[in-house]
């Protein structure tokens, strides 16, 4: 039946290699969209029935001006900026300087934005913008290869070498779980897997693979789920 196997990304396409060779499910991997587009590497995704996302950091682009912030405030000010033209709700700013990304509500003017959350700090400088993607054809793929039995591989980017226990549950990972049941009447257990590699990117070193008892998700979380999707995302996290 349908199951999610998702763990630490600490080797590019090695981990996929690795899981496939040692895993008796055939697994469908979530690959980025710019890994697909390559020559050899879509030709294998294809060939293992992968699904490609488009995400929104590879599809980043340099916005023009400068973009001032104020610690506290949900407002952001353009000094020569076009965000009436270069900017849309629900795209995220990536200012230099400030430690994260901030998610935009809505265009006020050409140089004015109102924010999803409050800056962290004062600063004025360069920005990045990554747009809001339309992923609705990507998980229709998705729902499709659960609802049909498949093994879906997630592997959110992130990890460590030096990490050797398997890591808390990404949020990604979750809702895709929840979303499964709440479409499709899907129980999609949820596996972690962990691998540790002794010499990193180093050829020829030694790995281990450790697989985690299957998270089966509550029914009452999955009842939750249709009335309150960020609480009962954070509770099947927290399990």
């Amino acid at each position: 039946g349908p199951v999610i196997i998702t763990g630490n990304h600490n080797n590019q396409f090695v981990d996929g290699l690795m899981l496939l060779t040692n895993c008796p499910r055939e697994i469908s991997f979530m690959i980025a969209q710019k890994s697909w587009d390559r020559p050899l590497v879509g030709f294998l995704a294809r060939a293992f029935h992968c699904i490609p996302v488009a995400r929104p950091q590879d599809m980043a682009y340099k916005g023009q001006g400068t973009i001032t912030l104020e610690e506290g405030s949900a407002k952001a000010r353009g000094v020569d900026t076009h965000f009436g033209t270069e900017v849309t709700a629900g795209s995220q700013v990536d200012v230099k300087g400030h430690p994260k990304l901030l998610k935009v509500k809505e265009v006020l003017s050409a140089t004015e934005l109102l924010l999803d959350s409050v800056a962290s700090s004062s600063l004025s400088g360069s920005f990045k913008v990554q747009p809001k993607v339309d992923q609705s054809a990507m998980y229709k793929q998705v729902y499709q290869s659960l609802c049909s039995g498949q093994c879906l591989g997630i592997f959110p980017e992130g990890g460590s070498h030096d990490r050797t226990d398997l890591l808390p549950l990404k949020a990604g990972v979750a809702v895709i779980a929840l979303e499964a049941h709440s479409l499709h009447h899907l129980n999609v257990p949820i596996v972690p897997v962990g691998l540790n590699y002794f010499r990193g990117h180093q050829f020829g070193g030694r790995v281990v693979m450790e697989f985690g008892a299957p998270i089966m998700i509550p029914e009452e979380i999955h009842a939750s789920y249709e009335t309150n999707r960020r609480e009962a995302t954070e509770e099947l996290l927290n399990l």
